[in-house]
């Protein structure tokens, strides 16, 4: 008799287990599901807690509070309960590997930890290798940690699993772009945009790509179009801008300069390059004021950046030379009247007058019948430059050959800038006279 009493006490033993381990607690999970399907997070989490304690290893109790504490942004109590669901290593259909592992990876993304969420996306691989988006993610986290081959590696695994995967396809046209395989680099960036004709960065990388093959009209269409993405709208004004400059249309570069420099928020290299082209701009359109205020802000921050030291060195007569400051900053048609001063200081007759655009005047002069009664007059061949560009040897030589086209005895060249080695060299040995810009000053200063 006693036996038969154990015998029933266990079998009634088992069947409330049975009871409450497969009909009353997933009743129970599924009214925790419900708790944090209507955002009762709190209640979900205080629930599961209480079931924890009573069973420390009950793992769809884990799972739920782990998902309270996701919901809610508490990114470290998720992490140690997911954490220990991996060591308990019990998986079934209402916790799933998979899924467990792929919130540790976004968790360890949201706090900046890479390698770790990589680590989780490439267990996930192993579970299911057809999961081309887990594929993306591992793709992009190589790509952001700069391990280009590797993420190359994986874009194009997506690519072969999901051909239409617009951003896989963007992402190996840039990847090819930065290793300079524009031209292999056009077809899967054209390929992004057929497939997602929203997916505006892709234009960015296309307008560069023409720019770089000197299509500047493709390109300026390309690089209206990356504007319309907020990550890459500063540096597509920026690449927009420098297409205008090679154009010669330096108004509108003024514009997209602008634009993008008013965007500028910290003094990164993408600010640098847009001061740089923005000063560029400037200078040619004669505001040196203007230009020198960017190379002061390039300078404080990265003083080799480029040639910005010299630039300043080149122009910091400006601050005390009123009259080359008048000189350099003139408009075309107050260049040419600088010009014709200059030729009176200097003591010549102006015989002939030509300006080859508002920064470089050829002038054929003579000296005062007066100085020369009983003497056959001689004439004197000026090129004044108002460039930023050095003086070279070569522009010497053309200087020479024109001397004998107009019977010219002597040449003087005059350059707001300063002479190559080899200009110096030449005209040493020839009857050319060099002006650099402090020898400038010095005429203006008798005009």
């Amino acid at each position: 008799m006693g036996v038969y009493l154990i015998a029933t006490g266990i079998i009634f033993a088992l069947l409330i287990f049975f009871l409450i381990k497969f009909i009353l607690a997933p009743r129970k999970a599924d009214a925790l599901t419900k708790l944090m399907e209507t955002g009762q997070f709190k209640k979900a989490a205080s629930e599961a807690q209480a079931l924890i304690k009573k069973n420390e290893r009950n793992h769809l109790a884990h799972y739920i509070l782990a998902l309270c504490y996701y919901n809610t942004k508490q990114f470290n109590p998720a992490l140690y309960e997911l954490r220990l669901l991996t060591r308990l290593n019990k998986f079934d259909d209402s916790v799933k590997e998979e899924d467990v592992r792929n919130k540790l990876a976004e968790i360890y993304l949201s706090l900046g930890q890479l390698e770790e969420a990589q680590k989780e996306f490439l267990l996930i691989i192993r579970l299911n290798p057809a999961n081309y988006e887990i594929m993306f993610k591992i793709a992009k986290i190589f790509f952001e940690r700069n391990f280009l081959e590797q993420a190359y590696s994986y874009f194009m695994k997506v690519i072969g699993v999901n051909p239409k995967h617009a951003e896989a396809n963007f992402y190996v046209g840039q990847i090819l772009y930065q290793g300079k395989k524009g031209n292999e680099a056009l077809n899967y960036l054209n390929n992004a945009l057929k497939l997602d004709p929203q997916l505006h960065k892709a234009n960015y990388f296309l307008g560069v790509i023409n720019k770089t093959n000197s299509s500047y009209h493709q390109a300026i269409i390309c690089l209206d179009d990356a504007q319309k993405d907020p990550e890459f709208r500063q540096r597509a004004r920026l690449m927009k801008g420098q297409c205008l400059f090679e154009m010669g249309d330096f108004p509108n570069a003024l514009i997209d300069l602008e634009r993008a420099a008013k965007d500028i928020t910290e003094e990164d290299s993408i600010a640098l390059a847009v001061r740089y082209s923005l000063a560029a701009v400037y200078e040619r359109m004669r505001d040196l004021p203007a230009a020198i205020t960017q190379w002061e802000i390039i300078a404080k921050v990265k003083p080799g950046y480029g040639d910005v030291l010299e630039k300043l060195a080149t122009y910091q007569e400006l601050r005390t030379d009123d009259k080359l400051k008048d000189f350099m900053t003139a408009s075309n048609t107050g260049f040419e009247d600088m010009c014709r001063i200059t030729i009176k200081a200097m003591g010549f007759d102006i015989v002939k007058f030509t300006a080859d655009g508002g920064n470089h005047a050829i002038i054929l002069a003579s000296e005062p019948e007066s100085k020369w009664r009983n003497t056959k007059v001689s004439n004197k061949l000026i090129h004044i430059f108002r460039d930023t560009d050095t003086i070279s040897e070569q522009i010497v030589r053309n200087i020479q050959e024109d001397m004998k086209k107009v019977n010219a005895n002597k040449a003087i060249c005059i350059s707001t800038n300063k002479f190559s080695q080899g200009a110096r060299d030449f005209a040493a040995a020839r009857p050319i006279d060099l002006v650099d810009k402090a020898g400038l000053a010095d005429i203006l200063k008798k005009a």
